[in-house]
């Protein structure tokens, strides 16, 4: 037996937005209009860089594939294929100072 369609209900009409009142409309305040032009440049710049920085992860990751490493160490720089992802994890390791050898920062006596 088919069901009967029921009628859809005639939508709300759109609440009308609020106005200001004299004397309290919305000034713009330059300096904080240029604050928010720097984030959203700095945002834009972030997302422009991530982008590259997905571009490069995935030519790591075919590269890794193509010469078959799973793991790759060298200079700080560790590079691993996370395994069942199509996925490269690089970390970067700050270089520890070898025992017996001064660095230029240290003041010899």
């Amino acid at each position: 037996m088919p069901r009967s369609k029921k009628p859809k209900p005639a939508p709300l009409p759109k609440r009308a937005r609020d106005q200001s009142l004299p004397g309290l409309e919305d000034r713009v305040v330059a300096p904080l209009e240029t604050l928010l032009a720097d984030v959203a440049d700095a945002r834009e710049q972030r997302a422009t860089l991530l982008r590259r920085e997905d571009q490069l992860l995935q030519q790591t990751l075919v590269l890794m594939d193509k010469l078959g490493k799973q793991r790759y160490a060298h200079d700080g720089v560790e590079v691993r294929v996370v395994p069942g992802e199509k996925l490269v994890r690089i970390r970067f390791h700050k270089p520890r100072p070898r025992k017996g050898k001064r660095h230029l920062d240290q003041a010899v006596d």
